[in-house]
């Protein structure tokens, strides 16, 4: 094994730019150092966050969502082809009890379940005066794009007059 000054000066670079300025596979340690348990019983990621909403970490000099991370980490392997799924439905969230693999078909399943289906079909009539209230109330685009899995073009769209039934409802 290496003396440990040299382990830390061969540091990888991630794909985003950052470095790992840690001995190689300390990832436990580095991951735990950015959660913050809430009393929902959520770990809620304090590291870099998408706009999709879902935190990121290098994990073997790639940078992948955190709730992925968290899995490989804690509970081991994750099989080709599965989705790691939340069962708190927070896409911040990294605690494993709330993780389990499932399927393309169990995520659009737990989509739909939730509500966020939208996808990019055109938002019923009920989504946009939705959307505006969230809106009126302080939401920012940005987070109401996320939490109904619409662009936020779309909802810039909505807010701004630009969809009919939405430009009926502001006059």
């Amino acid at each position: 094994m290496l003396p440990l000054s040299i382990q830390y000066s061969l540091a990888s670079k991630c794909m985003n730019g950052e470095y790992m300025a840690r001995p190689r596979g300390n990832y436990k340690e580095r991951f735990l150092n950015r959660i913050v348990k809430m009393d929902s019983g959520c770990h809620e990621w304090q590291g870099q966050v998408k706009r999709d909403g879902y935190g990121r970490f290098c994990y073997q000099a790639k940078t992948i969502p955190a709730h992925r991370a968290a899995f490989l980490i804690f509970k081991g392997e994750i099989p080709e082809g599965l989705f790691v799924l939340h069962t708190c439905d927070n896409r911040i969230c990294v605690n494993p009890a709330h993780l389990y693999l499932g399927t393309s078909q169990d995520n659009a399943q737990d989509m739909v379940k939730r509500g966020r289906n939208w996808g990019r079909r055109k938002p019923t009539n009920e989504q946009v005066e939705w959307i505006l209230i969230r809106h009126r109330s302080g939401d920012t685009q940005t987070q109401i794009a996320i939490d109904t899995g619409l662009h936020q073009t779309t909802v810039s769209r909505i807010v701004h007059g630009k969809n009919a039934y939405a430009r009926k409802l502001m006059n």
